[in-house]
């Protein structure tokens, strides 16, 4: 079952990728938030897929802690590069 269910979604993303892409590059004369707008509508379609072929479902927690602008200095995925270089040398 999860073999068929992996093969309907890439047999989905096969069939919808280059159509979007097409359309995406169509996009390039409209305003920078226009075309991200649109282009967007690739990623919901393909969690869309996700979600409703595949069954997978997420939901993010702690979002609601952080207010506009409170957010932390850096990125939240890896540390300052720099600071873990300079503790190592140490």
């Amino acid at each position: 079952m999860i073999f068929l269910r992996s093969l309907v979604f890439l047999i989905a993303q096969i069939l919808i990728t280059p159509p979007y892409a097409i359309f995406a590059l169509a996009t390039a004369p409209l305003a920078p938030l226009a075309r991200f707008r649109l282009i967007a509508g690739w990623s919901h379609a393909m969690i869309w897929l996700a979600k409703t072929v595949l069954g997978i479902h997420y939901r993010v927690i702690g979002r609601e802690t952080h207010a506009a602008g409170e957010l932390p200095e850096g990125t939240a995925i890896y540390p300052d590069l720099a600071a873990v270089a300079q503790a190592l040398c140490q």
